[in-house]
C-alpha cells in the first residue's frame, strides 16, 4: 500500500484489558477532511460526572469530544489550532477553560462552543489555564512571557498576580494541604512554587538538578495524601518525591537512567504501586513500584506521549500519541 494512503496511526488508543492489548479509537476522517486519528494529542480530560465523556486538546485540530469512551468523536467549535490544557470548573463541570493563542476561552456547554474571556494585550500566548479547585470563581492563566494572571469573577475581569520567568508549563497543581500555592511543573525548567497570597514565586528545582535531564519533565502524577507524593517522568528517568520536591529518589525501570526518555507516566489511583510508563512505542507496567516490569507494544509509529487510567475502571487505559517529524 502506498505510504500516503495508509490510515493514520495517531490520535488516541484504548485498552480494555489493563494494557495487554490496544486498539486505535476514533472515527476515520471523511474524504478531504481531518479526523481524530490524524491528531497529535496534547491533553486528555474526563468529565467528572461521566468518565465515558472525554475531551482532548490537540496540537493541530483544536478540541474533540467523545461521549462513548473514545469510540467516536466530534469536533468542538474550536476545530483548528493548538490546545495544550483544559480545566474544568470544580463546582460546575459544564464549564471549562482553555488557553487558545493569546486568549483565554470559556465554555458553558461542556466544550461544544467557546467564547473569549481574556485577550493578552501584549499578544503573549496563553500556555495553560487552571480553574481554582478551592475558590470556584477564581481562574488562573499563565502566558508565554511569564505573567500569571488571575480572574476572581469567572473570567469577566483579570489582573496580573505575579510575573515569573518565561516557562512552558506541563502541569499546574493546587495542593489542598498547602493553601495559597500553585505548583507549576514545567516542560524544561523544573518546578516553580507560586505563593498566590504573597504574589511571589520561587524555583524549587534544586533537588532535580542533581539528575542529568531531571529538569525536563514529560509527565506528572500527584498522589494526594499524607504525605503528598510527586512522581515525574523525566529525561533522566522516573523521580519521586515525598516532600514536595526537596528530595527525590529514583524509581528503577528497564533502562539505565539518562539513556532513554520516559515520555509519560500514570499511577493506578486505587493502588499507586502500579505504574505505567512509555518508552519508545512500548508500554511498561510495574505492579511493585518499579521493582519488576512487563512490556507490551502499542501499535503506532508515533510517540505515545501520555498514558492515563480511566477514573472508574482501572482495566481501561488510554494512550495519546504525538507525531514527531523525522530528523
Amino acid at each position: 500500500m502506498d505510504q500516503d494512503k495508509r490510515e493514520p496511526d495517531g490520535g488516541l488508543y484504548r485498552s480494555d484489558t489493563h494494557g495487554r492489548t490496544w486498539v486505535q479509537r476514533g472515527n476515520a476522517a471523511a474524504k478531504n477532511s481531518i479526523g481524530i486519528r490524524d491528531a497529535s494529542i496534547r491533553t486528555i480530560k474526563f468529565d467528572p460526572r461521566n468518565p465515558d465523556r472525554l475531551m482532548v486538546g490537540t496540537y493541530e485540530y483544536g478540541i474533540w469530544i467523545s461521549d462513548n469512551a473514545g469510540s467516536t468523536w466530534t469536533p468542538s467549535s474550536i476545530a483548528t489550532g493548538d490546545v495544550k490544557c483544559i480545566s474544568y470548573k470544580a463546582s460546575d463541570p459544564d464549564v471549562q477553560y482553555i488557553g487558545y493563542g493569546s486568549t483565554v476561552r470559556q465554555s458553558l456547554d461542556n466544550g461544544r462552543t467557546w467564547k473569549v474571556v481574556y485577550t493578552d494585550g501584549q499578544r503573549q500566548s496563553i500556555t495553560c489555564v487552571q480553574a481554582d479547585r478551592i475558590v470556584p470563581t477564581t481562574i488562573w492563566a499563565l502566558t508565554s512571557g511569564g505573567k500569571l494572571i488571575r480572574s476572581l469573577d469567572e473570567g469577566r475581569t483579570w489582573s496580573i498576580a505575579v510575573t515569573i520567568k518565561p516557562i512552558s508549563p506541563r502541569f499546574i497543581y493546587q495542593d489542598d494541604q498547602v493553601p495559597g500555592h500553585l505548583f507549576i511543573f514545567t516542560r524544561t525548567a523544573g518546578i516553580i512554587d507560586v505563593d498566590t497570597d504573597a504574589n511571589a514565586w520561587q524555583d524549587i528545582s534544586g533537588g532535580l538538578k542533581k539528575y542529568r535531564g531531571g529538569l525536563t519533565i514529560y509527565g506528572v502524577e500527584v498522589t494526594p495524601g499524607t504525605p503528598t507524593v510527586w512522581t515525574l517522568a523525566t529525561k533522566y528517568g522516573i523521580l519521586q518525591s515525598f516532600d514536595r520536591g526537596s528530595t527525590w529518589k529514583v524509581i528503577p525501570t528497564t533502562v539505565s537512567p539518562g539513556t532513554s526518555a520516559i515520555r509519560s507516566i500514570a499511577l493506578n489511583h486505587r493502588d499507586p504501586r502500579e505504574m505505567l510508563i512509555t518508552i519508545g512505542t512500548r508500554l511498561h507496567r510495574s505492579t511493585d513500584a518499579g521493582e519488576t516490569w512487563s512490556m507490551v507494544n502499542i501499535p503506532t509509529t508515533r510517540v505515545p506521549n501520555m498514558v492515563i487510567f480511566d477514573p472508574d475502571r482501572v482495566d481501561r487505559l488510554f494512550v495519546g500519541t504525538f507525531y514527531v517529524k523525522p530528523s
